[in-house]
């Protein structure tokens, strides 16, 4: 049972790493592409991708 808790938290947290270097590889290219790096265009990001990956 510990194993299995143990498990589901590694994969949980793999998740949330991929989600966030999804996140910050969008924002980066968004930055590169427009010259600018706006809050409201990472939290469209992470709508997107959050209804994408959850």
């Amino acid at each position: 049972m510990i194993l299995q808790q143990w498990l589901t938290g590694q994969l949980i947290a793999i998740q949330l790493e991929y989600f966030l270097i999804l996140l910050v590889s969008h924002c980066y290219f968004i930055e590169q592409r427009y010259y600018r790096n706006t809050i409201e265009d990472c939290l469209h990001a992470a709508e997107r991708l959050s209804s994408r990956t959850f």
